[in-house]
């Protein structure tokens, strides 16, 4: 949550900011910097429906957030699988040879 303040007060004044909880920028801090552009101060959105064009009844909390992927996917795994192969029509494992092991 602090970390989407920061990123929004950052895209609006253009500054560095540290989105972390124990050394970054006061939430205090990041707030008057919304209030400055014109936004609200907690960083919630009024959204308007695409449809009809009039407001949503409730506020959303959204921003610009660093998202990591994960790096072990079951897919990879799955795929790495060195000596059993699952065939979809037999519904039965088959056992591969060592040489044609997929690394």
């Amino acid at each position: 949550m602090l970390e989407l303040l920061g990123s929004k007060a950052a895209t609006l004044d253009g500054r560095l900011r540290d989105g972390s909880a124990f050394s970054g920028d006061p939430v205090e801090t990041l707030s008057k910097t919304l209030v400055d552009h014109g936004h609200n101060y907690l960083g919630k959105e009024l959204l308007y429906s695409g449809v009809t064009g009039e407001p949503l009844e409730a506020y959303i909390y959204f921003g610009p957030i660093f998202y990591q992927r994960l790096k072990h996917m079951v897919v990879d795994k799955q795929l790495k699988s060195s000596t059993k192969v699952s065939h979809h029509i037999f519904s039965t494992v088959i056992k591969l040879p060592t040489i044609s092991r997929i690394d």
